[in-house]
């Protein structure tokens, strides 16, 4: 549960699995086709990291940024909400136990299975020991269904078609048949909520059902307070952006876009793909995935420039310890967060948490 509301390598994350910009309008193929033509005005040192800039455009005039009005969403965490943390916690650590009766929804069944099509078995339709749970759709219809209320060494024959859209070529719409062996069956036993198991689980940290139930509460409240803040504190820098007059530099914005990106590259190379393979991977349109990050990257320079703005005018600098707040804000240490992101979006991100906390702690909260 760890908050990542102003890291921007979450916002691009976010963005590969949500599928936003999943079709290329026009507008977007011709902004992008007017990028590519551009000469790249930015800098790149000898390893070929990307060299900031100097100043990343101009704050005509800042708006006003301390005694701002912002409403706290509410951070109460009920006994419900309590429980149901808990249970996910239990389920998590579940363990599969062999049964001996008849199979049902919900179960794993562990199975041999060969598939064949004009009688003759087809590539990927054969395994041994295949653990499958029942209900969890991983395999074509019909063939779950087809094993509820099977037993421990039964055999069954299972007739079906698979779908028209289905990605093979060779079996989509075609009728195929499936000789299933069930080796075993195994129900989901999740551990019960006991003295015993929340000591050996908090590592003798909490003793008793009644105290684990407490800390859970309290951290709740904790990420609760963090989710209602970081909503305040976006909301408030909005604020000052509305209220503001920003130029931002053509190279203020293609070096936020040119940092961002590097870092999407450097997950796809990490697969071994080249960053539009990996963007279709991820069901993204790589046209409309990079004017989406083209449109964040203006934003970010935006809002770095009044918060440069509003650090200078009160005398505020960045310390070591505001890099140390923020990383721990994220679970993470400073190294780890920097190795996570990167130097250039660490720095970034920790001049714009300085500046909004500013903004925070000098607005009316209500």
């Amino acid at each position: 549960m760890k908050k990542l509301a102003i890291l921007l390598i979450a916002v691009m994350v976010a963005m590969l699995s949500a599928g936003c910009g999943s079709e290329t309008s026009e507008a977007a193929k011709a902004e992008e086709q007017k990028s590519s033509d551009k000469v790249d005005v930015l800098e790149t040192d000898e390893d070929g990291n990307i060299v900031k800039p100097e100043k990343f455009g101009t704050v005509n005039k800042l708006g006003q940024y301390k005694g701002l009005t912002v409403t706290l969403g509410d951070a109460t965490v009920t006994d419900a909400e309590v429980e149901e943390e808990i249970k996910a916690v239990l389920e998590d650590g579940a363990e599969l136990k062999e049964v001996d009766r008849a199979a049902k929804d919900g179960d794993t069944v562990n199975i041999d299975y060969e598939g064949k099509k004009d009688g003759v078995a087809f590539d990927g339709g054969t395994a041994q020991g295949y653990d499958l749970k029942l209900g969890s759709d991983t395999f074509i219809d019909g063939f779950e269904d087809g094993l509820i209320g099977a037993k421990a060494g039964e055999e069954r024959v299972l007739k079906l078609t698979f779908p028209e859209n289905y990605g093979s070529e060779e079996l989509a719409g075609q009728e195929t048949e499936f000789t299933v062996k069930v080796n075993k069956v195994q129900e989901t036993v999740a551990p019960e909520l006991t003295d015993a198991w929340v000591e050996e689980y908090t590592g003798g940290e909490q003793k008793t059902v009644d105290d684990y139930k407490k800390t859970v509460k309290s951290q709740l409240e904790d990420y609760r307070k963090m989710d209602v803040e970081a909503t305040a504190k976006n909301e408030l820098i909005s604020q000052v952006i509305e209220d503001s007059d920003v130029t931002v530099d053509e190279i203020g914005q293609e070096y936020f876009f040119d940092v961002m990106m590097k870092r999407i590259e450097d997950m796809a190379a990490m697969y071994g793909m080249s960053l539009d393979e990996y963007l279709q991977a991820a069901g993204q349109d790589p046209s409309s995935y990079k004017m989406e990050i083209m449109d964040i990257a203006e934003e970010t320079a935006k809002q770095r420039l009044i918060s440069d703005a509003i650090l200078a005018a009160e005398g505020i600098k960045v310390e070591d310890a505001d890099y140390e707040a923020y990383a721990s804000d994220y679970g993470y240490s400073v190294d780890e967060m920097r190795e996570y992101v990167g130097d250039d979006i660490l720095d970034n991100s920790v001049i714009s948490y300085k500046a909004i906390q500013f903004v925070f702690d000098n607005a009316k909260q209500q």
